[in-house]
């Protein structure tokens, strides 16, 4: 999996960017073989005012899976990153899960269907 670090307007360290990629790599271990990669982009909305102005936007690009981005604003570029990636990985397991649970659902009505049919009459 690749994951591709884009910073405008702020200054993100060598060791900040080392912990980013380990991050999402441990984060996305379990599902590793279904995406493509990962796109983390950091922007300083209103410069030097302050306040919740640090954005991370992370996106992730799946392989037969809608891609999901997650835009989250925070005070520091490690907090607004930390809670982008656990909201990330959390909607990417659910897009992976639900159409297991529509293929088991659909296939216990089946059965349910295919018992009712052999049934013998009483």
């Amino acid at each position: 999996m690749k994951c591709f670090i884009h910073a405008n307007n702020i200054e993100l360290t060598k060791g900040f960017r080392a912990q980013i990629a380990n991050r999402v790599q441990n984060a996305f271990a379990r599902v590793d073989d279904k995406i493509k990669f990962v796109v983390i982009s950091f922007q300083d909305i209103n410069g030097l005012r302050g306040g919740k102005d640090k954005q991370c936007k992370l996106k992730v690009v799946g392989e037969g899976i809608n891609n999901v981005q997650i835009i989250d604003a925070q005070t520091t570029a490690q907090a607004a990153f930390s809670l982008a990636l656990s909201r990330s990985k959390r909607t990417f397991t659910d897009r992976i899960k639900r159409p297991l649970r529509q293929f088991r659902k659909a296939r216990s009505t089946v059965r349910e269907n295919f018992e009712e049919l052999t049934a013998e009459p009483a």
